[in-house]
C-alpha cells in the first residue's frame, strides 16, 4: 500500500511540475521589419512586396483572391512574383488579437489551395515548389512560404519572434 501511495505521489508532483512548465514566448514585434529582412534575401529580391493592412488599387486583387478580411489584421504583407511563371509567395500575418489567429490560418489554406489549383495545371517546378510550402504560427504571427529556399524566410521568422 506504500509502494502504491508513493508512486501516486511521485506521479502527481511530477504532474505539477509539467502543468508549471513556462509556456514558449513571442516577442511583440513589428513585421515590417521582419518583411524588409525576407526581402534583401537572394531568393526574394526579384519580388514585389505589398502592405496587406490597408486594401488599395495596388493590392485589392491580392486580398480579394485571398478572401482576407482586413479587420483581423494588426499588419501583413506579402511578398510575390508579379510574373506568372513563378509561384514564389511570402505571406506575414500579425493578427490583431488571439480570435482573428484562426481566421488568417483560414486565409493561408486557401492561398494554398489556390496555389495548388492553379501551378498544379500550369508548371510542375512551380507545383513542387507550393507543395513543399511552410506554414508557421507562433502566437500572433504566421506566415506562408513558397519559394526556392523556404528555409531562409523560416529561419529569418524563428529568429526575430524569439
Amino acid at each position: 500500500m506504500k509502494k502504491i501511495l508513493s508512486i501516486l505521489m511521485i506521479a502527481f508532483v511530477m504532474i505539477s511540475f509539467a502543468a508549471c512548465g513556462q509556456k514558449e514566448t513571442v516577442k511583440d514585434i513589428s513585421i515590417k521589419e521582419m518583411v524588409d529582412k525576407i526581402a534583401e534575401l537572394p531568393t526574394a529580391q526579384r519580388l514585389m512586396k505589398t502592405d496587406l493592412s490597408t486594401p488599395s488599387d495596388e493590392n485589392q486583387y491580392l486580398i480579394d483572391s485571398m478572401e482576407l478580411n482586413t479587420e483581423d489584421l494588426e499588419e501583413g504583407y506579402a511578398i510575390y512574383s508579379m510574373i506568372n511563371v513563378k509561384s514564389d509567395m511570402i505571406v506575414v500575418f500579425k493578427a490583431k488579437d488571439e480570435s482573428s489567429v484562426e481566421n488568417l490560418k483560414k486565409v493561408l489554406d486557401k492561398t494554398a489551395e489556390n496555389q495548388e489549383g492553379i501551378w498544379s495545371q500550369y508548371l510542375p517546378d512551380q507545383y513542387e515548389k507550393v507543395q513543399n510550402r511552410i506554414v508557421k504560427e507562433k502566437g500572433k504571427y504566421l506566415i506562408y512560404i513558397v519559394t526556392d529556399e523556404p528555409q531562409e524566410v523560416e529561419k529569418i521568422f524563428d529568429e526575430m519572434l524569439q
